[in-house]
């Protein structure tokens, strides 16, 4: 690493990868309320009732961010 290196990813910036984007913040806030309440971690029993699909899980869990 040197002090003026390039942390940019322009992977990134191609559309097929859209989607990592809401999938971290939805990790990221996962992790925050696994470690709080197991009960409403994204693939608990509570969470896939009330949120069947994996995208609206993650919706609602980037949301909390």
């Amino acid at each position: 690493n040197t002090p003026r290196q390039n942390f940019i990813c322009y992977a990134m910036e191609n559309p097929e990868f859209a989607n990592l984007i809401d999938s971290t913040w939805a990790l990221i806030a996962h992790e925050k309320i696994a470690n709080q309440d197991p009960d409403k971690a994204f693939f608990s029993t509570q969470m896939l009732q009330r949120y069947p699909k994996v995208e609206d899980r993650i919706d609602y869990f980037k949301s909390l961010i």
